[in-house]
């Protein structure tokens, strides 16, 4: 809150990092709302939804036989902040388009000489680490360089325990009032009780929680009872494990690979995410997979 409200007002490009479901846009918005720019657009870019063949389209409009029908999502953030959302899914070359505008704050549509003069605020997020990105050469050097003036990051629910259950309570009343209920009410023994979570799918996933055991829930009061573990589904397997005629050994390598297994699948096999997670490092982690014969989804044949 407090980098949110020191750089509001600034120009500089600012970098938000964090895992998904952590609130990057939230944020994004905030900054904007807060800054000079809050009566212009907020134009959020998904760039998952950009690829080769419509960026041109989407960001700098579209013309026929010399005349402009679309003007796209760079010009229509004119005057305002503009959010490219999940940087890393753009291609190579669909970063290098973003570089150059950034660093001239104009560009040109094809098929349309003209040029339009952009004046607007850019904020990017991401919820991968860039400089592994750089290191493995999905992420342009010259744009991290470009993009990350000023940052923030995002801790994950799982470092920030103790704003659950300010978190529970809005969401609880928020969802309760937009259906009509009465506000229910989580006990403390409940809230205790997810704090012990992990949560990898971070705010989100508590508040899809939430929101489940409120229509779930046929009571007033939401108890720790009441709530199902996430991924509850894997005890039957761990029950097994533990039931198994086996050594210590054995059952010490089964039952770290089986976490191991689960943990890089909670985070979409995202190792930094995951070590981070499981609070050891990368190279350890990459030396566990290797030991168990884990691969990732990208290098199975």
């Amino acid at each position: 809150i407090e980098l949110i409200n020191k750089f509001a007002d600034l120009n500089s490009n600012i970098l938000i990092t964090g895992e998904s479901g952590t609130g990057k846009k939230l944020v994004a918005k905030q900054i904007h709302l807060l800054s000079s720019r809050e009566k212009e657009p907020f134009i959020n870019i998904s760039c998952a939804s950009l690829t080769d063949d419509n960026i041109d389209g989407e960001l700098f409009g579209k013309t026929q036989n010399g005349h402009v029908t679309s003007i796209g999502k760079l010009e229509e953030g004119n005057g305002g902040t503009i959010f490219f959302d999940e940087i890393t899914h753009l291609s190579l070359d669909s970063q290098s388009k973003i570089l150059k505008v950034i660093e001239e704050n104009k560009f040109s549509r094809p098929g349309y000489e003209k040029e339009v003069e952009l004046n607007a605020r850019y904020i990017f997020s991401t919820n991968k680490d860039l400089l592994t990105e750089i290191e493995e050469q999905r992420f342009r050097d010259d744009l991290y360089h470009r993009i990350n003036v000023l940052a923030i990051n995002i801790p994950p629910l799982r470092d920030r325990a103790e704003d659950i259950d300010v978190l529970v309570g809005y969401f609880t009343e928020k969802i309760c009032k937009a259906n009509n209920i009465n506000v229910k009410k989580f006990t403390s023994q409940a809230i205790q009780l997810l704090k012990t979570f992990r949560w990898p799918g971070n705010v989100r996933e508590l508040r899809n929680l939430v929101e489940r055991l409120i229509f779930t829930v046929n009571k007033n009061t939401i108890d720790a009872d009441d709530i199902e573990m996430p991924g509850s589904k894997h005890s039957k397997v761990l029950t097994d494990l533990v039931n198994k005629n086996m050594s210590l050994n054995d059952f010490q390598n089964e039952s770290e690979k089986l976490f191991l297994t689960k943990m890089l699948n909670d985070y979409d096999y995202n190792v930094t995410q995951t070590a981070e997670a499981l609070k050891i490092q990368r190279s350890h982690l990459y030396k566990l997979m290797n030991k168990y014969d884990i691969p990732l989804p990208s290098k199975v044949k």
